[in-house]
């Protein structure tokens, strides 16, 4: 018997459509079958939509039994305010209310086109858009009473992208079906049990599929890139991305390749690793969004080929692990300035290994000379450029330090441990402590709080990377 009041999705779907004009947007079109499961008839059950100001939502439209009902926001104290999953509980009432053991079909329909200069979690742009996994889509939510039933994404549930013919996309799941419908093409994905939140990434691209030696890499761009600098940048980023899945583990959630994709955008994208302007990227599950002003610096050089190895490492943490707002720049950008320096080992050895710590050694003083250094466990986001700068080069360093304290293979082990266990999850600066105490067997509590919470590079570590000391 059910101990409290909830509900079952028997069915899901969801569309993205993407229409033209001045300004372009997006229609998004969630259709459910429903079930209530629990004791007693519900009046009403909340959904989380994405918000008016972030997104430019507009149109909103809600069926129950093909009837139009009002939704109300829900008092803002129940928000969501993290910046990057910017959404908002909504209450969808029945009226009369929902018997038990009866079935309700529910539809929500609104369009997005979001104002300059939005979020980096949505793009819609004059042929192209992006979606990252958070806030666009609604969510359904458990009843907030106790023992209530939870309310899960059925297996599978079907993904499907409408786009003009001559568009590529790729969204979260399995693709199973491309479907011309007239001017329009219709790409499915299945979302099965075990697949995060859906990302879709579409437009009107040149496409160059790279197959080097260490895997496949697939470019879309706006114009094609010239075949010799395709294949040299894409057998790079492929040795990278075969390095990271051997390292920290799948990306997806099978065991099979992943072919990662470069895609070119005209979003505006905070730029983490440049001045404000500058070459910039953000990362998807499989694949890196980088801006205009990356692809100007042609695709071959060192400046380039550096920005998409940061943002492909993203796949393991800050795509499938995600951070806690206080270890996001730590853990999330300095893991993306870390993980270069093991694809730089597995093209180069030792030294090559050597040589990236050093560089990254060297961007940590330059930071430090322009600004007054904090620990970086305190440093986020709303911090000025240069300390941000300074988190990311020492956040890169903490990762080298631990494995020279616990072993490379301990070390890498425990951070595939991490992803592994916190797939889909959240976590932060004591997640990645067990994770390598469990591993490895030791104490590291000084360890985390000399690197986390004081200022300074330890003497030991700094001595041993100098320049002109080989050891």
């Amino acid at each position: 018997m059910p101990l409290a009041p909830g509900y079952d999705i028997q069915r899901e779907s969801l569309e993205v459509r993407y229409a033209g004009g001045a300004p372009p947007r997006l229609t998004i079109r969630a259709t459910y079958q429903l079930r209530n499961v629990g004791n007693s008839e519900l009046t009403s059950i909340e959904t989380t939509l994405p918000k008016e100001d972030v997104f430019g939502r507009q149109n909103l439209r809600v069926l129950i039994d093909n009837r139009a009902v009002a939704v109300q926001p829900v008092a803002k104290e129940k928000e969501d305010e993290d910046a990057d999953r910017p959404k908002q509980l909504w209450s969808i009432p029945f009226d009369p209310p929902w018997p038990r053991k009866q079935k309700r079909s529910l539809l929500i329909e609104y369009d997005l086109a979001p104002a300059p200069p939005g979020v980096a979690a949505i793009a819609v742009n004059d042929g192209s858009f992006h979606l990252r996994p958070f806030g666009w889509f609604p969510v359904l939510q458990t009843p907030e009473k106790l023992f209530a039933h939870d309310v899960v994404r059925p297996n599978p549930t079907p993904v499907s992208i409408v786009v003009p013919q001559g568009y590529f996309a790729i969204a979260t799941g399995d693709l199973v079906r491309v479907r011309p419908q007239g001017v329009e093409v219709e790409y499915q994905f299945l979302l099965r049990k075990f697949d995060l939140d859906p990302f879709v990434v579409a437009g009107r691209y040149s496409e160059q599929e790279v197959r080097a030696k260490d895997g496949t890499i697939i470019f879309w761009t706006f114009a094609p890139l010239p075949p010799d600098a395709a294949k040299q940048a894409g057998a790079r980023l492929a040795s990278a991305w075969k390095a990271y899945e051997a390292t920290f583990g799948p990306a997806g959630n099978k065991m099979q390749p992943v072919s990662p994709h470069i895609v070119e955008t005209l979003a505006q994208i905070p730029a983490h690793f440049a001045q404000e302007g500058g070459p910039a990227g953000r990362a998807f599950l499989g694949g890196a969004l980088l801006n205009r002003p990356a692809f100007i610096l042609g695709v071959t050089s060192e400046e380039f080929l550096s920005l998409a190895e940061r943002e492909l490492a993203q796949s393991w943490i800050g795509e499938q692990v995600i951070l806690q707002p206080h270890a996001e720049l730590v853990m999330g950008l300095g893991f993306a300035e870390y993980a270069p320096i093991v694809a730089a080992e597995a093209r180069g050895g030792a030294a090559a290994r050597r040589a990236a710590i050093q560089t990254r050694l060297r961007a940590y003083d330059d930071a430090r000379a322009n600004t007054v250094e904090k620990p970086i466990a305190t440093i986020t986001r709303q911090d000025s450029w240069e300390l941000r700068q300074l988190a990311y080069s020492k956040g890169a360093l903490f990762f080298a330090a631990l494995e020279d304290r616990c072993g490379e293979a301990p070390a890498r082990q425990a951070i595939a441990h991490l992803v592994r266990v916190l797939r889909g999850e959240t976590g932060g600066f004591s997640e990645l402590r067990s994770a390598f105490e469990e591993q490895t067997g030791q104490n590291l509590a000084d360890f985390f709080r000399t690197w986390l919470n004081q200022t300074g590079i330890p003497v030991d570590f700094r001595a041993r990377y100098e320049e002109g000391n080989g050891n």
